[in-house]
């Protein structure tokens, strides 16, 4: 369970706690499933894992620098998360793509409400996150880590 922080700066906009939050489970999420996956990993596989789960570990890291900094106290990560059944390297290979496409519009989001000087880290760890979910093998998508639009255009 995810709980927002209340805000000790009250002039901070609305929204911005939550993307916070949001993204500091997201990467808590993601350190969990590597730590999970890279133990069914071989080869260039876990030499890869071993990497991006260090590239987590430092946007964890600055997600609850920042937090601080304005105000917000950093919820602790869940006890576990939910990976499925890791029972060979493609079960984990597919988990990876999974968090890391779950993280693009996290990151994308609190991309949208932070201030500037934030807003390019956002943008870049959002490009990151997908950059290492096609790298797993997701494919390739304009807005990945989204669904399609279900609206048809009116006539």
């Amino acid at each position: 369970m995810t709980v927002s922080p209340a805000p000790r700066n009250s002039s901070m906009p609305p929204g911005v706690a939550a993307a916070y939050t949001d993204t500091l489970d997201g990467e808590y999420a993601a350190i969990f499933a590597y730590g999970t996956a890279g133990a069914a990993m071989t080869g260039p596989a876990r030499e890869s894992a071993t990497t991006f789960i260090d590239d987590h570990r430092r946007a964890r890291d600055w997600l609850r620098t920042a937090m601080i900094t304005n105000g917000l106290t950093p919820p602790p990560p869940a006890a576990a998360y939910t990976t499925g059944d890791i029972a060979d390297e493609a079960a984990a290979i597919a988990l990876t793509a999974q968090v890391e496409l779950a993280l693009v519009p996290r990151w994308a989001a609190l991309g949208g409400v932070v201030t500037d000087g934030d807003r390019a880290y956002c943008a870049q760890q959002s490009q990151s996150s997908a950059t290492r979910a096609v790298r797993w093998g997701a494919p390739s998508a304009a807005f990945p880590g989204t669904t399609a639009p279900s609206v048809a255009p009116s006539s």
